[in-house]
């Protein structure tokens, strides 16, 4: 019997140029047809080889495809399973400048505040020095003149809240820088507003006294509850506007979840707003693309949580959060980072630090 390389290459010459059947070829060959198969498709039988070759040393790799590798080829694809290797990379052409800085809190409810959440705050301040100080609304509680039931065994005195206020502004103005500017709007609850507490109690005691400018002078929300301003410099005001069409203020929609009154805010004054009075911490977003001559403009909208204690005398398991905003700007754009307290400790994103009040 003729040697197997023989009898492949005839069969190769057999099956693929004269197109004859393993049949008709096992007959001519006298091999069985199941080994002449194997050996075309290149599984033989008790052989592990997995591929074969023909009498003028062409690997075959499948029924009618033959491909003679030379030391070209293999070098090449040896070439082609190098490392890639890339040039050092240039260096990226980026333009920075100087952010001014601001920080937003509210809700403190002083009476009801939470001093690890204001420590951490003051802690902050004392970092970044920043140019603007916004108590956002809600500053004290009022829970005395309000309209809700008292409980005898709770003291809840406009004196007390004034002297929490008052030491926490001490400590504000100890660590802000000398040119910081430091605001407090007015809310439903704090400050000089038609909607606060403290002159709705007024006007249902003093009634027609009250029109009087002189009262309106010596009880006005400043006069009763600002320190003196030998050392203080806060000012009272309806909102702050960072920005043309970026403004902070108290708000007056309030929604059950987190973000939701943020969108209603949103859908309601189409400007970007950092907002308290919810009590929690949320965000919404929406791009205006451009049309005609408008220009493209992303709106966004915040709720800047509280700093107040997360279970006062007047709620039961509040769906409330501790946190705070920073606030960096140039004369185009703003940048929030929304400052979470849990556990009474912040990480703080712009400073890397913990903090821990």
């Amino acid at each position: 019997m003729e040697n197997k390389s023989v009898l492949i290459a005839k069969l190769l010459k057999l099956r693929d140029n004269e197109q004859l059947s393993f049949g008709k070829i096992s007959k001519m060959l006298n091999v069985p047809e199941s080994t002449l198969r194997d050996w075309y498709y290149g599984t033989t039988r008790g052989d592990n080889s997995t591929q074969k070759k023909d009498s003028v040393g062409y690997i075959q790799t499948n029924k009618s495809e033959h491909i003679k590798y030379s030391q070209e080829d293999i070098y090449e694809f040896i070439q082609n399973l190098a490392p890639i290797v890339y040039p050092a990379p240039l260096q990226t052409i980026t333009h920075k400048s100087t952010t001014n800085t601001a920080l937003v809190i509210g809700d403190m409810h002083f009476g009801q505040e939470d001093w690890p959440t204001l420590n951490i705050f003051l802690e902050t301040v004392n970092q970044l020095k920043p140019s603007q100080i916004i108590l956002n609304g809600d500053t004290l509680d009022m829970f005395a003149v309000s309209r809700y039931p008292k409980d005898i065994r709770h003291l809840v005195s406009l004196r007390n809240e004034r002297e929490q206020f008052h030491k926490f502004l001490y400590l504000l103005h100890e660590v802000a820088d000398g040119d910081a500017q430091i605001f407090e709007t007015n809310s439903n609850h704090s400050g000089d507003g038609h909607e606060g507490r403290w002159w709705k109690f007024l006007s249902l005691r003093l009634g027609e006294l009250s029109d009087l400018p002189e009262i309106k002078e010596k009880l006005s929300y400043e006069s009763i509850f600002y320190p003196p301003e030998e050392w203080s410099r806060i000012k009272l005001v309806d909102y702050v506007e960072i920005l043309p069409g970026f403004v902070v203020m108290h708000g007056d929609v309030v929604r059950k979840h987190g973000g939701y009154s943020a969108r209603g805010l949103l859908e309601k004054w189409f400007s970007s707003i950092i907002a308290n009075h919810t009590h929690r911490v949320g965000m919404t977003s929406q791009r205006i693309p451009s049309l005609g001559k408008r220009h493209e403009k992303l709106i966004t909208v915040y709720e800047n949580g509280c700093a107040c204690n997360l279970k006062p005398l007047y709620a039961s398991a509040a769906n409330w959060q501790n946190s705070f905003c920073i606030v960096n700007y140039d004369d185009e754009q703003v940048g929030v980072e929304q400052v979470l307290i849990e556990n009474n400790k912040a990480n703080i994103c712009t400073l890397g630090v913990s903090i821990k009040g």
